[in-house]
């Protein structure tokens, strides 16, 4: 693939992303989401391993953290393993939280994707989950580059 194409590429995810964003319900910002998803997937996690999975600095994320604690929708408690680590759960009204964000953004999807084929769509899905990963592989081939300099 030529580089204009690659451009041309980048700048159309671009505005997908940004589109996104817009038509996103705003109560939660995307980091706040992830934290949620992650903690859903793996319930008692730890700040530093969600640091690590988001690629984001742990007081970032510990700050994001007493923010949804004080919200009412993760809990914080001590790790009886590491009585210096605390561990992450959501409440139940961090799932419902979540579950209602899932639900606004499908209705919104739907909408948008109405008059798409079924082809068409799963052409797209498969796509873009080919674009995640190597995303994903490029990123953690970077961060294996970097700590090894």
């Amino acid at each position: 693939m030529n580089r204009k194409a690659i451009r041309e590429l980048v700048l159309a995810l671009m505005g997908v992303v940004k589109e996104v964003q817009i038509m996103k319900d705003r109560t939660l910002d995307p980091i706040s989401v992830e934290i949620f998803q992650l903690a859903l997937k793996q319930p008692q996690i730890r700040p530093s391993d969600l640091a690590k999975e988001l690629n984001f600095n742990p007081s970032s994320i510990t700050r994001r953290i007493q923010s949804l604690k004080n919200a009412g929708f993760v809990q914080v408690k001590t790790d009886p393993a590491d009585q210096r680590s605390s561990l992450i759960s959501l409440t139940k009204a961090g799932e419902l939280e979540l579950q209602r964000l899932d639900e606004s953004f499908v209705h919104d999807f739907e909408k948008v994707l109405s008059n798409w084929s079924e082809e068409n769509m799963e052409q797209l899905k498969s796509l873009l989950f080919l674009l995640s990963k190597g995303l994903q592989s490029h990123r953690e081939s970077d961060s294996v580059e970097e700590t090894t300099k």
